[in-house]
């Protein structure tokens, strides 16, 4: 199933937090919480075990990320690189080569979700099986 952005869903099942879904902040280890206008934001030294987000915890979808949103993103780096070219930027073949291939590569990632949860947790990388309409 796929979500729009601003879509209330909730965790169909405890859900681990990885290195694949990132907890906003500046780095691994580090969260941030909004307050009105107020952003908090907290690093913890070391987690001694693994995190898990809670069964029916809900959130709102806040960002939304297709195979088809990544391919034009891609395509906007690829431009952007040919537009510094054309501009005088000395041509780099492998960056470029690079940045082709991620128009291709980008065509095959499965849609994922950035949610913001009640607890004030933002994280990223939902894949939509882990989520269902609250």
């Amino acid at each position: 199933m796929t979500y729009e952005v601003g879509t209330k869903v909730k965790l169909t099942g405890n859900a681990k937090v990885t290195e694949q879904t990132v907890v906003t902040g500046s780095g691994a280890g580090t969260y941030s919480q909004e307050r009105g206008v107020e952003r908090v934001s907290t690093t913890f030294a070391t987690l001694t075990g693994a995190l898990y987000l809670a069964e029916d915890l809900e959130g709102v979808v806040t960002v939304a990320r297709d195979a088809e949103s990544a391919v034009a993103e891609a395509k906007e780096m690829l431009a952007s690189y040919d537009k510094a070219v054309s501009e005088g930027m000395a041509p780099q073949e492998e960056l470029r080569a690079g940045l082709a291939r991620s128009v291709t590569e980008a065509g095959k990632i499965p849609t994922t979700y950035t949610v913001r949860f009640d607890n004030g947790l933002i994280l990223e990388g939902f894949g939509g099986d882990l989520l269902t309409t609250a």
